[in-house]
């Protein structure tokens, strides 16, 4: 059912990460089974009992991991069992079993990577549970404040009329570390919708053109969870909404300046989608669209971090900078919206044309994903827009010190 292909030992100092370990083995297919073997690990003077290193653990100093990976060869369930010892000196040995399960093999983004950790992802970008849409916008200042407008109206059509919600917002400009994410730094105040008067919340549409930031989400509600299933429900459950302002850089050049970006996060609803369509659609007639995308799998994507971008191993954190949502497309969905610049870098429109219905709003192509087309089908004909984990690693390096940068 798997067949094992690698693995890695990990042994982890407790201060100091130059004294780390990792080694790696490679299988060896015996009578018995599958054998791995370690030949270089010694003991060293640290974890010795007189050795009183304050720890940033509570791990014992002993503790070695050992990390196995695998290839999936059949559907279904199993067990893996797995037996270690010491080969010197000789010890008993030491056996444990793993639930496995192999997947049937589910759509993953073009570029991303086949490390294991990205299975997560994999699934969650395969399960319809949530409607997102996500608008990266052009120009400045004013027409992201116009679609902040826009979005909020349908967001508080959308909503129970009762419910609680955390409103976060920033009206500061965010330092550096945060400038691509502002509303991690903002203020916090509940918006109770059951309320006649919220002073706090019509302060804030009041100053709607000095918010560099906004995060709205109704939370998970209630006390800690019980159950990963209570866990589960409640984050089906929640409502997302997430804005960024156009805004220069504080000391880079334009590439590094902040587009805006606005964000909505549903329950899987058909009628929210035909929302959320309907607003995407408008934004692209007022000529407001970089780029857009409304689909739906399990995430609440944000201007921060979209789903398919965590599923492709992008890590920089800079996504809401023009460099990144001018070059990269944020996700890619049975319907999209490509501005001039992504409209420009199409390498084969026919090619499009035969897997997608494609449209113009205004200057904007719109592009629904045919029935009998995969997504896989549609990522191939924007491959030049699609960012690999080597972009994601190059691009976070501009903006590190010149000094600090890799060779």
């Amino acid at each position: 059912m798997i067949e094992i292909v690698s693995s890695n030992l990990a042994r982890r100092h407790p201060t100091d990460r130059k004294l780390n370990l990792d080694i790696q083995a490679v299988p060896e297919i015996t009578s018995a089974g599958v054998v791995l073997r370690f030949d270089k690990v010694e003991v060293p003077d640290w974890v010795e009992p007189d050795q009183l290193i304050p720890r940033q653990s509570l791990a014992s100093l002993h503790d070695v991991s050992v990390f196995v990976y695998a290839r999936g060869m059949k559907v279904g369930e199993g067990e893996l069992t797995a037996e270690a010892h010491l080969v010197e000196p000789k010890s008993a040995p030491i056996e444990t079993s793993y639930p496995v399960i192999v997947l049937p093999a589910m759509w993953r983004p073009l570029k991303g990577s086949d490390q294991p950790h990205m299975i997560h992802y994999v699934r969650a970008l395969n399960q319809p549970a949530r409607v997102n849409c996500l608008a990266v916008l052009r120009a400045g200042r004013d027409e992201s404040v116009a679609a902040l407008r826009s979005s909020l109206e349908v967001w508080r059509s959308l909503v129970v009329q009762t419910g609680v919600f955390t409103v976060r917002a920033a009206t500061e400009p965010a330092a550096e570390g945060t400038f691509h994410r502002p509303a991690d730094r903002g203020k916090s105040f509940e918006l109770d919708l059951s309320k006649a008067r919220q002073p706090e919340w019509d302060r804030l549409m009041a100053d709607l053109p000095l918010v560099e930031g906004l995060s709205i989400g109704n939370g998970y509600g209630g006390g800690r969870p019980s159950s990963p299933d209570e866990i589960r429900q409640r984050h089906a459950a929640r409502i997302g909404f997430h804005y960024t302002s156009a805004a220069p850089h504080p000391r880079l050049p334009e590439w590094a300046a902040r587009l805006g970006h606005v964000s909505l996060s549903f329950p899987t609803n058909r009628a929210q989608e035909m929302a959320l369509i309907s607003l995407m659609q408008s934004l692209a007639s007022e000529r407001m669209i970089c780029q857009a995308y409304v689909t739906m799998w399990d995430h609440e994507d944000e201007p921060k971090n979209t789903l398919y971008e965590s599923a492709a191993d992008i890590f920089v954190h800079q996504r809401a900078a023009r460099g990144w949502g001018t070059r990269y497309l944020r996700a890619v969905a049975d319907r999209m919206w490509l501005g001039p610049e992504f409209a420009a870098m199409l390498p084969d429109r026919a090619a499009l044309d035969r897997v997608a219905i494609v449209n113009l709003v205004g200057d904007t192509l719109v592009i629904e994903r045919r029935p009998e087309a995969t997504l896989r089908d549609l990522e191939l004909c924007l491959e030049p827009m699609l960012a690999s984990m080597a972009d994601s690693q190059a691009f976070w390096d501009r903006f590190k010190p010149q000094s600090s940068r890799r060779p």
